[in-house]
């Protein structure tokens, strides 16, 4: 049996179906907690129960149970101490204690340094009221919550609530400001005063446009997911507990119920704290009483969000939110099963940023008609039209390429109509070449269109692979084939340019690129293919190296070199060929530099800067040769750049430097001729990044920082922009990474673990495929070595001895044990990555909590 009781202790409602009262369906709660919230916004008491009887109709269960909760609490911030399917023996024997002094009775009482002026509300366990400050130090007016019962279990709960809103800062959550006990042993707590409406009934009152609205909501779950990281659940996330501020802006308040996850970050157990809910708006799981984890808050948010989809107003029965994809998101937040709904706030944050951006929501899934139609609202027309006629030259492609295989087949036709066939064979493909190859390049310059080009990818696979069936024993059929799979390769994970991500797709496109062109190569030498095959091989081989794939990737160089040095042979004045060995030659240097793949020759690396400088001197500053050149004098400069720094001291750090601002200029040179090419911008942004870890390098850590805070932002828009882009989520965690060791090594402990908590949750939603990632694993460790570090700081002004302090220095003891290990599986990390000024401060730290606990 369940007893309920009033503010007064006395037994006003009992739950026995054993005693005429049937349990409820778990259903039936949602209509329970509808009624209970409009009655109790309904001041007379006769309407009030006219309005419970009439919602109730014929249901005299239902109408029990409500009459029952509504005797139990009057007063608007309802909370139900217990279900009947949960043990609520304790909270009951607790709620005996109740005090019996009305609220008026605190009026103008001081508590603390706070004198009560007005009673406000009722919560679940205790009274909340207006004080004002009353010693005289400052002015201030708080809210005040007064513990209402005295027993073991509900203070213990109270306690834990001044405990977990202690170690909340955040813009959008109610702040504590004081606790303590009053003369008679009534335990409280100072809030800061939340002056505004709850978020529905704002949402009523103004009519705000979506995008108003929404702003709010997602201020909401940054809250929800900020407590998250602290290992706090809220569980009664709800209208009533989001308050919308006179000045606009969201406060969620009320954690009386929350409670702290397992230190592993998954449910409390079931006795862990006292159970409580609001019919209503609590989870599945809440309702049949089994252990809560952040998903039951997740089922909230999709709760609000559905009631402000509405109008702030609740769903009549039978009806749904209007909007297709807002309605896909409700459903996913609130699945019936925890591990179907959002992984967490920030993902089902992230999914209404797509919504509001008119990009796909991934709740929705949906297939390349969706999408299109959302790239479609995202740009302008013209891309819309282009991919049209991309597909009817498809269709045109495969009934030339149909009528050319007829006309091969059938010996016995004419000469003329074979001609004719072959010629419109050629003609159609040239066109579908231009048009297909041509589309993913402009494609891959505005930012946004990635999930576009994978639409493509079906499409453009499927007429390489119809066309390489044909083009046995053509020279030039081959080469077109090999050209084709190798920007594929490109589009689906190589490493230059927007990519999808599909490392294994990518390889086996490379693979198909490299038998086709060598194919051509064996049937006809010719320059055009030697140089189409050492731009495929350079792409496959400094992919294979970012994998930590070596042995691979020191065969492809070993082919390319070979094969660029044997081509010279017959053409050294070919322009293209000569571009496409230098690239080959500081592709094999930067791979052997930073990956420790063979050796660094700087040597090689001098005479190819010589020579490149020597032919730009040939060009006009805006023809394509020059912008060739200067893509890869850029990387020839980098890796020339490293090398300087690596030659130690002063002067090889300063030459790092003026190597790495040329660099950048020779990018903004190129990104000036496309203006509102991404790919050309995140070119300059990379350069800028190598500059600022240049800056780093000698000492300038000002510079540094100035220099990637700056690039930071554009990164992070780059990324917003085209979520699909793997490559920019690595670009943006390389600079997150970069950021946090300037910050470490200038000593700033705020901005550092500022930087590692940003920097662990952009390599969280890294694919797993691409974790691997030489520029991933090396971000990881600088952010492991960050984190170490602002451990260790942590805990140095604790008092020693003291619990917190050994904590935080095992802590950060754990973290730089793993980016030992994660250094030891890599040499090439430790390149780039040194564990000074660490180690000094994990061991301070160690001997600081040893000492402390001797002393204890």
């Amino acid at each position: 049996m369940v007893t309920r009781t009033g503010d007064d202790g006395r037994e006003v409602g009992t739950a026995d179906d054993t005693r005429g009262r049937p349990l409820l369906a778990e259903e039936t709660w949602s209509r329970v907690g509808e009624i209970i919230e409009i009655a109790l916004s309904i001041p007379d008491a006769a309407a009030r129960a006219a309005f419970v009887d009439t919602s109730c109709a014929s249901d005299r269960a239902l109408l029990a149970e409500v009459r029952s909760l509504l005797a139990a609490d009057t007063h608007a911030d309802f909370v139900l101490p217990a279900t009947r399917w949960l043990d609520a023996t304790t909270l009951a024997r607790d709620a005996a204690a109740t005090m019996s002094d009305p609220p008026e009775h605190w009026i103008g009482r001081r508590v603390g340094a706070w004198r009560i002026e007005q009673w406000l509300a009722s919560g679940g366990m205790g009274l909340i009221f207006r004080a004002r400050r009353d010693d005289a130090a400052y002015e201030q007016t708080v809210a005040i919550k007064l513990l209402r019962a005295r027993g073991t279990a509900s203070t213990q709960w109270f306690l834990d609530e001044r405990q977990m809103l202690a170690s909340l800062a955040h813009p959008c959550i109610a702040r504590l400001l004081d606790g303590g006990a009053a003369e008679d042993g009534t335990l409280y707590l100072v809030m800061e005063l939340v002056e505004g409406e709850a978020i529905d009934r704002w949402c009523v009152r103004k009519r705000p446009a979506p995008d108003e609205w929404l702003a709010r909501f997602l201020d909401v779950c940054a809250a929800v997911q900020y407590a998250h990281q602290r290992l706090i659940v809220h569980r009664d996330i709800k209208p009533a507990n989001v308050m919308v501020t006179h000045d606009g802006s969201v406060k969620l308040i009320d954690f009386g119920i929350a409670q702290i996850t397992d230190r592993a970050g998954g449910p409390a157990s079931a006795d862990s704290a006292a159970v409580a809910l609001t019919p209503g708006w609590a989870s599945p799981e809440q309702l049949r009483g089994e252990p809560v984890t952040t998903a039951s808050d997740i089922h909230a948010l999709g709760a609000l969000l559905q009631r402000l989809a509405n109008g702030g107003e609740p769903l009549a029965n039978g009806t749904d939110v209007a909007d297709d994809d807002l309605r896909c998101i409700v459903r996913k937040a609130m699945a019936e099963v925890p591990s179907q709904r959002y992984a967490s706030a920030a993902q089902l944050a992230d999914d209404v940023r797509r919504y509001l951006a008119h990009e796909p929501v991934q709740a929705r899934g949906g297939g390349v008609g969706y999408r299109a139609t959302r790239f479609v609202q995202r740009h302008t027309g013209g891309v819309a039209l282009a991919t049209l006629a991309l597909v009817g030259v498809l269709v045109a492609a495969s009934i030339a390429l149909y009528q050319a295989q007829v006309a091969r087949a059938a010996e016995r036709e004419a000469s003329v109509q074979r001609a004719r066939a072959e010629q419109h064979f050629a003609s159609v493909r040239k066109m579908t070449n231009q048009l297909l190859f041509d589309l993913h390049r402009k494609l891959a310059g505005i930012p946004g269109t990635t999930q576009l080009q994978k639409d493509l990818i079906g499409q453009s696979l499927a007429y390489l692979d119809g066309l390489r069936a044909d083009a046995a024993g053509d020279a030039g059929l081959l080469h077109e084939v090999g050209a084709g799979y190798r920007r594929l390769g490109r589009i689906l994970g190589g490493i230059q340019g927007a990519n999808t991500g599909e490392r294994d797709a990518s390889e086996q496109a490379y693979e198909k690129a490299v038998a086709a062109l060598d194919a051509a190569l064996a049937i006809r030498p010719q320059t055009t293919t030697a140089v189409e095959q050492l731009k495929t091989l350079t792409e496959f081989a400094e992919q294979q190296g970012l994998y930590r794939n070596f042995p691979k990737s020191s065969a492809l160089f070993a082919r390319a070199a070979a094969l660029g040095s044997e081509a010279t042979t017959r053409a050294a004045d070919d322009a293209d060929l000569f571009y496409a060995v230098q690239k080959v030659i500081v592709a094999r240097n930067i791979s052997a530099l930073y990956l420790g793949n063979g050796s660094f020759d700087q040597s090689a690396m001098e005479q190819s800067a010589q020579a490149l400088v020597a032919r730009q001197a040939a060009h006009a500053p805006a023809s394509d040769d020059t912008q060739t050149i200067r893509a890869i004098l850029w990387r020839c400069y980098t890796a020339l750049a490293e090398a300087s720094r690596r030659s130690g001291g002063a002067d090889g750090a300063r030459q790092a430097v003026n190597w790495h601002q040329r660099g950048v200029a020779l990018m903004r040179a190129n990104e000036q001729l496309h203006p509102g090419d991404a790919g050309y911008r995140r070119s300059t942004l990379n350069a800028r990044v190598e500059l600022a870890n240049a800056y780093a390098a000698a000492d300038d850590l000002k510079a540094a920082i100035a220099e990637a805070d700056a690039v930071l932002g554009e990164f992070e828009a780059l990324r917003q922009a085209d979520a699909a882009n793997e490559d920019a989520v690595l670009d943006l965690l390389k600079t997150i990474a970069s950021l946090a060791d300037y910050h470490r090594r200038a000593g700033d402990v705020a901005q550092t673990s500022a930087m590692v908590e940003r920097g662990q949750r952009v390599h969280t939603a890294l694919a797993a495929r691409l974790r691997d990632h030489f520029v991933a694993r090396q971000s990881q460790l600088k952010l492991l070595l960050a984190q170490a570090w602002v451990e260790a700081r942590a805990a140095a002004p604790m008092t020693a001895g003291a619990r917190s302090p050994a904590q935080t220095c095992a802590r950060a003891a754990q973290h730089l044990a793993t980016a030992r290990q994660l250094a030891a599986s890599d040499p090439a990390l430790t390149a780039t990555d040194v564990f000074a000024g660490v180690d000094a401060a994990v061991n301070a730290c160690e001997q600081s909590a040893s000492a402390g606990r001797r002393r204890g």
